[in-house]
């Protein structure tokens, strides 16, 4: 029964996730519509509202990852490294913060990796290079003047027809590839974030822990979804590579589920290498997610026309909201297993006093 229960949740968690995930493709798509209709004053200002509308909204996305970042995640880093240090006996791990380096270690990395993404996407080809100093050298043997002047001014509009009708990508082209470079990194990033949630689900002992922790990821896992969903399509993510990325986020979190049946089936206790490496992954996931929050998100709407304070608070009800949630898991889980803990007690005192009567 307890096996079936947990290939129940990774389903569940699959179908809601996906759900969750292509959801905002709709609610984009609706609202593109109503700020396309009208003309005039009245189609400017159905436009501009949308754009303050999901301005907030993508705003109150980045307070739930903010509160993802440093309630969940960062913890659950430290913790990680913690249990790695005392079931390797690795004293070091406890007296330096490795946790937060290999945080920012991530964000580092990550930050390179977009880097060198738009160095790219903005580089001229090598051929074209090659193409035109050979021009040049050729232009250069002959000593005429008004061949020379010619032959520049033809050389010019040459280099401006290779410019323009060449392999370099034009602006909505790089936004689009930019942006897909973007998304990967934060799908990779919440993909082992959801791994070990669905770990979590699968190594749970008894069928009341199994629906317990189904229902405090769940509900902040479909908010996450559909705001990252919100914050891919407003960045102009193709259609294509959007479906594919909350195809895999949506079935990520199961495989972690099945991950964690098997190590309950086959593992039980896990070593302190496999421990240590389960941290430094988690480290780098978060570090991802903290540079998509503060560099992406949150940089990019905070430059938007708007007010401020009203995507402060937008932003504070987010992380305040979720923070929230995360709070009472906590106290519910603590309350779940005193009474797992005081429940044999109180049986056997009742089985006890039934045996003395």
């Amino acid at each position: 029964m307890l096996l079936v229960s947990k290939i129940c949740s990774a389903i569940l968690l699959a179908v809601l996730r996906l759900l969750a995930g292509l959801l905002p493709l709709k609610v984009h798509r609706k609202l593109e519509k109503w700020s396309s209709k009208g003309d005039g004053q009245s189609g400017s200002r159905r436009r501009d509202r949308v754009e303050i509308f999901l301005s907030m909204f993508l705003c109150f996305g980045a307070g739930l990852l903010l509160s993802t970042c440093f309630v969940h995640m960062i913890p659950e880093v430290r913790t990680s490294f913690v249990q790695a240090s005392k079931v390797g006996d690795w004293p070091l791990l406890e007296l330096y913060p490795f946790a937060e380096v290999v945080i920012c270690i991530g964000f580092f990395a990550v930050y390179l990796l977009e880097e060198m993404g738009e160095k790219m996407i903005k580089h001229e080809p090598p051929e074209e290079k090659a193409h035109e100093m050979e021009r040049s050298k050729s232009q250069s043997l002959l000593g005429i003047e008004m061949g020379n002047q010619r032959r520049n001014s033809h050389h010019h509009s040459h280099g401006d027809h290779a410019h323009a009708h060449g392999p370099a990508l034009s602006a909505d082209e790089q936004k689009s590839v930019a942006a897909a470079i973007r998304g990967f990194l934060l799908v990779a990033a919440l993909s082992f974030h959801s791994i070990f949630e669905g770990m979590a689900i699968g190594l749970q002992p008894t069928l009341s822990d199994v629906w317990f922790l189904f229902t405090a990821v769940i509900v902040h896992e479909l908010a996450i979804m559909f705001c990252i969903g919100m914050e891919m399509l407003a960045s102009k993510l193709r259609v294509l590579l959007y479906v594919i990325y909350m195809v895999e986020l949506g079935l990520i979190t199961s495989v972690g589920v099945g991950v964690g049946i098997l190590v309950t089936e086959y593992v039980h206790d896990p070593s302190a290498t496999h421990l240590l490496v389960i941290a430094i992954l988690q480290g780098i996931a978060a570090g991802t997610l903290l540079y998509v929050t503060f560099l992406e998100v949150l940089e990019r709407e905070r430059h938007k026309p708007g007010n401020g304070l009203a995507k402060l608070l937008a932003i504070a009800i987010g992380f305040f909201l979720l923070t929230i949630m995360e709070t009472l898991k906590n106290m519910s889980r603590m309350f779940h297993h005193l009474l797992a803990t005081i429940n044999p007690f109180i049986d056997s005192q009742r089985l006890q006093s039934y045996t003395t009567t």
